[in-house]
């Protein structure tokens, strides 16, 4: 007995559907008792919603869109599972061997085939030129294609300056090429909001020197992350400190939790053990006091987040199997300090944990919310390393200015200003900037 597996790809001439074939013909003689049967659709926007509807059992989809579905942009959250991630797509533009573009911006104003409509290499373009200050729509005459295939022929007759397309092997940039086509690709790459090791394991770990590499490996993340419980509130919290300091009730960031040093220690030290600390200390707010548009009207929202370790009494998993009784003890301890978070007031609770850090965004590995520890290996020039001097790497063109370089993680932005000067001095490019005097040391 066999099982049919559809497969939606999108349309001809484009990389899913040759991407699909070799799959489906992979699996099939692999495995007997499966049929994996291809079928074309307009691409990753309509497989989203056919595979919703049960209409495919499983497809192909770019990442832009996945990310879309999956964060609810624009849509509901979509409750599709990734089975397997299949390949990095690059996105470049391609044009004819006697174009005079040399540049992305030669191309502004200019006829681009963008893709088919239901591509996510249209998605994948309006995140890159959005990067980039540029508008699909606005800046360029945007054509959105029935077929992908049809977009090298348009730019080998003209009606067409650019054909934009992404992924090795790519059918319509191999059809250009074997026309004596050539790409256009940006003549920088800025690693930004990747961490350091992840950045040197996908450039290549050989690229770097030894030292560079050891260090990415022994990258320590750090003993604490943070938990965050956020309240829906009838009331803002009243905090017991107005009694004799009324500006509390003015203040916006509030840290509390401890009260002498040794129960600073005994909080970090119960989160480099893995435990659930026993002196919860943190800062915490509420947003709808400054902001009335963080709540409904006549309601608040606040929230407090104190230091906690990612693995938590056994495992990560941990915090979502308690959820509750975390939950419910992080509120507890809240209480000692604001005196009318009773249940009549509280409308509602979510607890963010370390784990829902990292889930949400994959460079805080290991809840890690500054992309590696704050110690003294890891700070000014040693972060990430010596080697690695203003941002810079041993691979030409290529910068680092996510949190865990320059000067670490906030809201400074830092590691994008140094990296942003390394690039400019690099090129040669004139600052639309004023630049911030380098520090002195003055005795």
């Amino acid at each position: 007995m066999t099982t049919i597996v559809v497969l939606g790809t999108a349309t001809p001439g484009g990389g899913f559907p040759l991407y699909g074939a070799a799959f489906a013909e992979t699996v099939n003689q692999s495995d007997p008792t499966l049929v994996v049967e291809p079928r074309n659709t307009k691409g990753s926007t309509e497989n989203i919603p056919l595979l919703e509807a049960g209409q495919l059992d499983i497809a192909l989809v770019t990442g832009e869109p996945a990310y879309e579905a999956f964060e609810g942009i624009g849509r509901a959250r979509s409750a599709l599972k990734i089975v397997t991630a299949m390949y990095s797509t690059a996105g470049m533009f391609a044009v004819a061997s006697d174009s005079p573009a040399r540049s992305i911006g030669d191309l502004t104003g200019k006829p681009v085939a963008f893709g088919a409509r239901g591509s996510g290499l249209v998605i994948l373009s309006r995140y890159v030129l959005d990067g980039l200050c540029l508008d699909q729509d606005k800046d360029f005459q945007a054509i959105y294609l029935d077929r992908a295939g049809d977009g090298p022929a348009m730019v080998l007759d003209g009606r067409a300056a650019a054909l934009w397309g992404g992924g090795v092997g790519w059918p319509g940039f191999a059809a250009v090429a074997q026309a004596d086509g050539r790409f256009i690709a940006g003549r920088k790459f800025v690693a930004s909001a990747i961490d350091f090791p992840a950045t040197v394991q996908m450039a290549g770990e050989e690229l770097f020197p030894a030292p560079v590499r050891e260090k990415a490996k022994a990258w320590h993340w750090g003993n604490h992350s943070l938990v965050t419980l956020h309240l829906a509130l009838r009331h803002a919290p009243a905090y017991r400190a107005a009694a004799f300091d009324p500006d509390i009730a003015r203040a916006y960031n509030i840290f509390f939790g401890m009260d002498h040093i040794d129960e600073v220690a005994s909080c970090f030290e119960d989160c480099a053990a893995k435990k659930f600390p026993k002196v919860l200390m943190g800062n915490g707010a509420c947003n709808s006091q400054f902001d009335p548009t963080y709540a409904p009207p006549g309601q608040h929202a606040a929230f407090w987040w104190p230091f906690a370790p990612y693995s938590v009494d056994g495992g990560p998993q941990n915090w979502e199997r308690h959820r509750a009784d975390y939950s419910e003890r992080v509120l507890e301890y809240w209480r000692v300090y604001a005196s009318n978070l009773g249940d009549r007031n509280v409308l509602g609770s979510y607890l963010f944990t370390p784990l829902d850090v990292e889930r949400l965004n994959s460079n805080m590995r290991q809840g890690a919310v500054r992309m590696g520890a704050y110690v003294p290996s890891q700070l000014g020039i040693n972060r990430p390393h010596p080697l690695l001097p203003g941002s810079r790497t041993p691979v030409e063109g290529l910068y680092l200015c996510g949190s865990s370089s320059g000067n670490g993680g906030g809201v400074n932005g830092a590691p994008g200003y140094i990296a942003a000067n390394a690039i400019a001095e690099d090129l040669r490019l004139k600052r639309p900037w004023t630049p911030v005097p380098p520090p002195e040391w003055r005795h």
